[in-house]
């Protein structure tokens, strides 16, 4: 009777688990903006197609039962991403691989879609992924091979939901790729993001962002050494490093008794150097003399 008891108590305590706790989705939506325009389809657009067909196999080596898809137009990313309605639970990695615009304004960085000749912007992604959770505990990391590519970590980093960014670039920086012809043939000589999809395939991480971060930072040891002089690859993982900076400013409630704003100027990470936000603090006690 007591061990009837003891296994009627865990089946209750596993259901009551799972219910408050639910095991999620994992996602992949993989977008393959391609490399020549319109329907041309060269050796380098299949390059690519390879990129994003690697990756989603690394995902499906990892989670059989993952939910992978391909994008390759605009309309269709915004379209997946209003629809995703991810939930307390949910994984989901964002892997975009194509051209990056850069130079000039803020407003003048995008990621391109060949097929459609159009572009995305860090603000309009951000504000994509800002639609697609319906919960505050869904987790949306993103990979992205581009040139200036690193001019989205600033603004994704801004969607309460992504947990982890990595670029294969600096947002001043080109991306590129080993590839070119010889003896008649087509070379495939590597690249960041072939070194990244590879290693996420042979990763031993269990825990998504683990797994990312380790290729990540693999992906780039592997970079062709003609490359890693001119291309840094980028990575930042919400809560996991130090950031530094010098409070340049506070501002108080109306009563003038407690700080509810911090303007802060960034030294630490390296893709905030030397910038300068203001951070809501309300309802944190800040010492009044905060340096």
């Amino acid at each position: 009777m007591q061990r009837l008891t003891l296994k009627i108590f865990l089946l209750f305590y596993i259901l009551l688990i799972t219910s408050v706790f639910p095991q999620g989705r994992t996602i992949g939506i993989f977008v393959d903006g391609g490399y020549s325009p319109g329907k041309k389809d060269t050796e380098m657009d299949k390059l690519l197609d390879k990129r994003v067909q690697d990756a989603m196999d690394a995902m499906k080596d990892k989670d059989k039962n993952s939910d992978t898809s391909k994008v390759e137009h605009k309309a269709d990313l915004k379209k997946k991403l209003e629809n995703l309605h991810c939930k307390c639970g949910d994984e989901v990695v964002l892997y975009l691989i194509g051209h990056g615009e850069g130079g000039g304004g803020k407003s003048n960085y995008s990621f391109h879609f060949t097929k459609d000749e159009s572009e995305v912007t860090p603000d309009e992604l951000r504000r994509w992924l800002d639609t697609a959770s319906d919960e505050c505990c869904c987790k949306i990391s993103v990979v992205i091979f581009s040139c200036h590519s690193g001019a989205f970590l600033d603004e994704l980093f801004n969607a309460e939901h992504v947990v982890s960014v990595f670029t294969s670039s600096g947002k001043t920086e080109l991306s590129y790729s080993d590839a070119y012809r010889s003896g008649g043939k087509f070379v495939d000589g590597g690249d960041w993001s072939d070194g990244f999809n590879k290693d996420w395939k042979a990763s031993k991480k269990k825990n998504m962002v683990d797994i990312l971060i380790e290729s990540a930072a693999s992906a780039k040891e592997k970079m062709p050494d003609k490359f890693s002089p001119k291309e840094h690859p980028q990575g930042w993982v919400r809560g996991e490093f130090e950031i530094f900076g010098h409070v340049e400013g506070v501002r108080k409630d109306e009563k003038g008794e407690k700080i509810v704003k911090l303007k802060v100027h960034f030294y630490e990470p390296d893709f905030l150097r030397c910038t300068t936000k203001e951070i809501k603090v309300d309802g944190v006690n800040v010492p009044a003399g905060i340096k």
